[in-house]
């Protein structure tokens, strides 16, 4: 898994970014890179945390935005540390993970509570690995199947933070429909089952199902997760996916709406004691 220096690299992207950002104010980015001879896209990828710029670039951003001499120091030393970090431990799937796969992945890194809701599908921090091996086969039909491991191993890799430091925990809310599709075969459907009741014994998650009793009030269209961080100054961001990923969301008008919507899906849930019933229940139907 990541380690620190590698965590530590990602939050202080964003935190560079957010800092330049600020510093930009209402200037046009294709005005500040004229300035420093880079691209508008790169200015605002260097805000967003998605993009690294070299010391030269950085040296021109401090002379055309002339901060104070606090607020270079700043600068420079988040700078050192995204310079000094290490390679994140998914590089050796990179040929693998798109661009938006790799936003959620480093957003994942350092958060300590995920939110996820799910229609369909098992959120992936609680599928078995023959249940991860169908939906990605299934939904990346145009990979050969050295691919679909790597994407597979991808996801129990990132399964380890229900068990490891530093740990994450899990509120899963689905519905019904996820836990009754057969996928990957009438096995592969029992030991799934069989696995989320296992989960649940973890205190670190909380799953909850809407039962098809529940109608409208129970269903959202979108699939969407949301990640929540230990320091204040780290507002959550969201994930809302459709099927060509996961899409970020950033803007906390957003993240706000999407944690009003959660909490509507989760008044119309089962408890967890009742949803574990149910999921009895269904694996007993399967015998």
């Amino acid at each position: 898994m990541a380690n620190s220096r590698s965590a530590g690299g990602f939050k202080a992207k964003r935190e560079f970014g957010n800092r330049l950002r600020a510093l930009r104010g209402r200037q046009y980015a294709h005005v500040v890179g004229a300035a420093v001879n880079q691209h508008a896209s790169q200015i605002t990828r260097f805000e967003k945390g998605e993009r690294t710029c070299s010391p030269e670039v950085l040296d021109r951003l401090i002379d055309f935005y002339q901060p104070d001499e606090e607020e270079t120091d700043n600068l420079k030393e988040l700078a050192r540390q995204i310079w000094d970090s290490e390679a994140p431990w998914w590089d050796e799937f990179r040929a693998v993970i798109s661009a938006s796969y790799e936003a959620l992945l480093q957003r994942e890194t350092d958060a300590t509570r995920r939110l996820d809701y799910h229609t369909v599908l098992i959120p992936a921090h609680l599928q078995t690995e023959d249940y991860s091996r169908s939906v990605t086969a299934t939904a990346f039909a145009s990979l050969g199947p050295d691919q679909v491991e790597d994407l597979v191993a991808v996801r129990t890799m990132r399964q380890r933070r229900l068990y490891e430091a530093p740990q994450l925990s899990i509120y899963a809310v689905l519905t019904e429909a996820a836990l009754r599709f057969e996928v990957g075969g009438r096995e592969a459907h029992r030991a799934q089952l069989a696995h989320l009741l296992e989960l649940m014994t973890l205190t670190n998650v909380l799953l909850r199902v809407i039962p098809y009793g529940a109608g409208a009030g129970g269903t959202q269209a979108s699939a969407f997760n949301i990640l929540q961080y230990d320091e204040p100054e780290e507002p959550d961001v969201a994930f809302v996916h459709n099927v060509i990923g996961p899409e970020l969301k950033t803007d906390q008008r957003i993240t706000k709406r999407l944690n009003r919507l959660f909490t509507n899906m989760a008044n119309a849930a089962l408890s967890a004691e009742d949803s574990r019933e149910l999921i009895t229940t269904i694996l007993r139907e399967l015998d």
